[in-house]
């Protein structure tokens, strides 16, 4: 009798200390303040260029949330349709964060500070954003590095973020919150003015079933009798602002010809301008830029054309000829090019380069050592779309 006492006495004794032992540990975490802070995250801005989804991550303060809200590590992870891209990569835009602590003056550095301590990684169909702790260890660095976020909407961004590889621009994005796990999924903590970190009560703001991507289709540059036509066709065109039509000389440096907005929606849009101020002569380079509705942009391929009178036939002396003989022509502007000899089978048997002044020319052709008969004569022009063909006939 006496042992079981002793035993209970044991067992009730290690019962209290471990309830002690709890409570103690209980005691050294910061109980959260009261009343309880939360945040309200949106995904803002989506849109695309080319195989490229872009979206702007927001976060502000929930309303009934008293004061502000010092933001500190948090991890955003969204689920998107990954079956719309082929090897997908998630990464950051530089440039795109506009936290601001209290000490505004210092606004720069806060969001450097952000910036960099953000990383990402995409693993299957999920999108981890990790906001790493940002350390306050006295009110001077809470107040100059550690963000401040209020309760105004459309303000407080993260930062701007693309997944690149768009291979269906049929499709969506389909973000979507991570709210539960397993494994990671989203929450986000915040300083109180102890200077402890507490996890704070979520609101999510669904983002929108963006559609993907503008789809350009062909972009042309024609020549015509007065101007330079250029024409290009879109498949969709969604959070898209417009093209600015770009003209270059040396196909290096582009500068602004026109602004055309975008037609919108998910059908097939057609575009065509005159460039009217095209100099007879010139070869001009064109390229879209083509800006979405947040200035996010892309280029599109360099076409080219020239303006200028169509290529006249050469005139052959002597035709026949024994060997030499000498080909004159008029050109529209000073070049180079080719000047190819095929027989009649159109087998090509000699060639040569040949640059050429703008107006009259005169070439001489050595046919020495061809056999007797007929030959085509042709003119190909680098950067042009004229050239001439005439025929020569070789006597013996």
């Amino acid at each position: 009798m006496n042992r079981l006492i002793i035993s209970l006495s044991q067992r009730l004794g290690g019962l209290l200390l471990c309830f002690l032992l709890l409570t103690q540990a209980a005691a050294q975490v910061p109980a959260p303040p009261t009343p309880f802070q939360g945040a309200t995250l949106s995904i803002l801005n989506q849109g695309n260029v080319g195989s490229d989804f872009f979206f702007d991550l927001y976060l502000r303060a929930t309303t009934s949330t008293p004061g502000n809200l010092y933001l500190a590590n948090a991890d955003f992870v969204l689920r998107f349709n990954n079956a719309n891209f082929s090897s997908p990569v998630l990464s950051k835009v530089p440039g795109f964060c506009n936290f601001v602590p209290n000490n505004t003056g210092n606004a720069a550095l806060c969001q450097a500070l952000y910036n960099a301590s953000t990383t990402v990684s995409l693993s299957g169909n999920e999108l981890r954003i990790n906001l790493n702790t940002l350390v306050a260890t006295d009110m001077t660095e809470l107040d100059d590095n550690i963000a401040n976020i209020n309760t105004t909407a459309g303000t407080h961004r993260l930062g701007r973020f693309k997944i690149s590889g768009i291979s269906i621009p049929t499709g969506t994005a389909g973000l979507a919150w991570k709210t539960v796990g397993p494994e990671v999924f989203t929450d986000v903590y915040y300083y109180a003015t102890n200077l402890q970190q507490y996890k704070a009560a979520l609101t999510f703001e669904a983002p929108e079933n963006t559609a993907l991507p503008l789809e350009l289709l062909q972009f042309n540059a024609r020549a015509q009798q007065r101007f330079i036509a250029l024409d290009w066709q879109s498949a969709a065109e969604h959070n898209f602002d417009g093209y600015e039509l770009q003209r270059s000389t040396d196909g290096s440096t582009f500068e602004k010809t026109t602004w055309i907005p975008g037609k919108g929606g998910v059908s097939r849009n057609d575009y065509r301008y005159e460039d009217h101020n095209a100099s007879p002569g010139i070869l001009y380079y064109y390229r879209l830029k083509m800006l979405d509705t947040d200035g996010v942009f892309t280029y599109s391929a360099v076409r080219s054309a020239r303006l200028g009178k169509a290529w006249d036939k050469p005139v052959i002396t002597p035709n026949p000829t024994e060997g030499f003989c000498s080909i004159s022509f008029v050109a529209p502007q000073e070049g180079s090019g080719t000047l190819e000899i095929t027989d009649p089978s159109g087998k090509k048997v000699a060639e040569q380069n040949v640059q050429f002044n703008s107006g009259s020319n005169n070439l001489q052709l050595d046919l020495n050592g061809f056999a007797a008969g007929t030959y085509f004569v042709q003119l190909l022009v680098e950067g042009a779309a004229g050239q001439w063909n005439a025929r020569v006939v070789v006597a013996r």
